[in-house]
C-alpha cells in the first residue's frame, strides 16, 4: 500500500472589528507547465478570505455566501484547488465552489470538482466541515466562489468560514 504525504500550508489571518478577515495572495516563479491529472510544480499562487457571520440562506437557488463573503481573486490557469472550512448552524445546506472567467463581455461560470456536497448540522447547534475542491482551468480563472443553497428549505447560518486557494501544480510523490 502506498502511502503519500501531504503539504501543508499555514497562513495568518487576522479579523477586523467588522467581522471580516485577511486577504493574501503570494505569487511564485513557477513556468506553469504541469503533467497528469494531478499536476507537478510549484504553487503559483495562494489566496485566502475567511468570513465571521453575517450571511444566511433559506432557499433553494445556489447564491454566493454573503456578496464578498468566501471569495478570492484567483489569475491563473492550470490546477486550481479550493479548501472551504464552514461552521454552520440551521439546516442542511448543499455546498459547491465555482470559478468565474471573463469571455468577451459576460462571465462564464465553471462549478468544480467533485460538485455539490451537503453538510447536515443536525445537532441543532454549531458544526463544522471543510472539504476541499479542484478543477484543472484551461483558460485564466478571476474569480473563486463558495456558493451555498438551502438543501431542504430550513435555512442555515454562516457562524464561520475559511476559503483557501491554491493556483498551480503541486508536487505529489
Amino acid at each position: 500500500m502506498k502511502v503519500r504525504t501531504g503539504l501543508l500550508l499555514v497562513t495568518g489571518l487576522t479579523l477586523t472589528a467588522a467581522g471580516y478577515g485577511s486577504w493574501a495572495s503570494a505569487g511564485g516563479d513557477a513556468d506553469g507547465t504541469a503533467a497528469g491529472a494531478g499536476g507537478r510544480g510549484a504553487v503559483r499562487d495562494l489566496a485566502f478570505n475567511s468570513q465571521r457571520g453575517g450571511a444566511s440562506t433559506d432557499g433553494r437557488a445556489w447564491r454566493r455566501v454573503g456578496e464578498r463573503m468566501l471569495t478570492a481573486g484567483c489569475a491563473g490557469k492550470g490546477l486550481i484547488t479550493a479548501t472551504v472550512s464552514m461552521d454552520v448552524s440551521g439546516g442542511p445546506v448543499d455546498v459547491r465552489v465555482i470559478m468565474s472567467r471573463t469571455a468577451g463581455r459576460r462571465p462564464v461560470e465553471t462549478a468544480m470538482d467533485p460538485g455539490p456536497v451537503r453538510f447536515d448540522p443536525a445537532s441543532g447547534g454549531r458544526n463544522s466541515f471543510a472539504y476541499t475542491f479542484g478543477r484543472r482551468a484551461r483558460e485564466p480563472i478571476n474569480v473563486v466562489a463558495v456558493q451555498w443553497r438551502a438543501a431542504s428549505g430550513t435555512g442555515a447560518r454562516l457562524e464561520m468560514g475559511s476559503l483557501q486557494v491554491l493556483n498551480g501544480p503541486i508536487a505529489c510523490d
